[in-house]
């Protein structure tokens, strides 16, 4: 009765007669596999419940930094028509990223358990840190940040998940944005060591 209100805890001791102590046995290893499956499945929703957080964390900062351009093209702020044309490409930029996140979200939901498919390419990392930290250019400067780049010129090939590395990058790029005061310095650095490749 204990274990059919799932408590998995519960064990059954019977000894004597050795037809009850094989179904006993054999009851109690049944238990064992409930009670393991049961972990397994809050662990499952706990990391669930976790990426759909993150994602929509996400969504939030590039919407945020549309809502900012846009506003600052929409009241005049904006006169130069070379930072026009940036702030327009900015608010693309961040639409299509917001774009790639609502279609991660909704291939995240559809799924019923949380598995990831890694697909690698080989892509060159120097190239692909570069085209990333262009991107958010207008934000570190209207932060007033102090910009520092050490990446070199010649290709370093790796393979990598190019959407779910990104993520990474953009995450680590939005945070010193946010939480960093004006005049911090942003140093994004790439250094070949030949057996493996350092980001910092």
């Amino acid at each position: 009765s204990k274990i059919t209100e799932g408590n998995y805890d519960e064990r059954i001791n019977e000894d004597n007669v050795y037809e009850f102590k094989v179904i006993s046995d054999t009851i109690n290893y049944l238990t064992e596999k409930l009670k393991n499956s049961k972990e397994e499945n809050k662990r499952l929703k706990d990391t669930r419940d976790r990426m759909l957080l993150d994602l929509s964390h996400d969504i939030k900062t590039p919407i945020t930094s549309i809502k900012g351009f846009s506003q600052a093209l929409y009241e005049g702020m904006v006169n130069d028509e070379n930072k026009k044309i940036r702030y327009y490409k900015a608010i693309y930029t961040k639409s299509e990223r917001v774009s790639e996140l609502v279609d991660d979200l909704f291939e995240f939901v559809r799924l019923d358990k949380v598995k990831y498919t890694i697909k690698l390419e080989n892509i060159d990392i120097c190239e692909y840190i570069r085209q990333i930290v262009l991107s958010y250019y207008d934000e570190i400067e209207n932060k007033g940040f102090e910009l520092l780049i050490n990446i070199p010129d010649e290709s370093i090939m790796l393979k990598i998940d190019t959407k779910l590395f990104k993520r990474v990058i953009v995450n680590l790029i939005e945070n010193s944005l946010k939480y960093n005061i004006k005049g911090t310095k942003l140093r994004i650095e790439v250094r070949d060591f030949s057996k493996f490749v350092a980001i910092e």
